[in-house]
């Protein structure tokens, strides 16, 4: 007797292959989705942490975020530092509500913030990862 399968089980089992990707793939990608905008809203996160430890080393510090390119960097002494560019690396866009111009969180010696409110949003396909940043510098995810 030959041992093997015949092409109607091959069918078979094909489509139901076919089927569980086409229920699964959606959900793996805004998986993925989310995943980009949560390490790109903690990369933004990372850099106000290090200009708040720039404004206490030399005085003054700020996190500049342009939403238009995506783009956000530590800006010490009028110079750019440590710039990340959040549509190449994550593959997202950045949101404010004031609309399309740079924003610019500033720090002061002490650490503190002294800005208005705001918040930012990173957004990718469906999904979208809010940073709210408070009036003193303190950021809620």
């Amino acid at each position: 007797m030959e041992r093997g399968t015949t092409l109607l089980e091959l069918a078979v089992g094909l489509s139901l292959l076919a089927l569980v990707l086409v229920i699964a793939l959606p959900k793996v990608g805004r998986g993925l989705d989310r995943m980009a905008c949560l390490a790109a809203r903690d990369a933004l996160i990372a850099r106000a942490e290090v200009a708040r430890a720039e404004a206490t080393r030399s005085g003054s510090a700020a996190v500049v975020i342009d939403p238009d390119s995506a783009r956000v960097w530590v800006e010490v002494a009028g110079r750019a530092r440590d710039t990340v560019d959040l549509a190449l690396a994550f593959g997202v866009q950045v949101q404010h509500p004031v609309g399309p111009r740079l924003v610019r969180l500033p720090f002061d010696r002490l650490g503190i913030g002294r800005f208005a409110s705001a918040t930012v949003v990173v957004a990718r396909g469906s999904e979208q990862a809010a940073l709210s940043v408070s009036s003193y510098g303190r950021l809620a995810r």
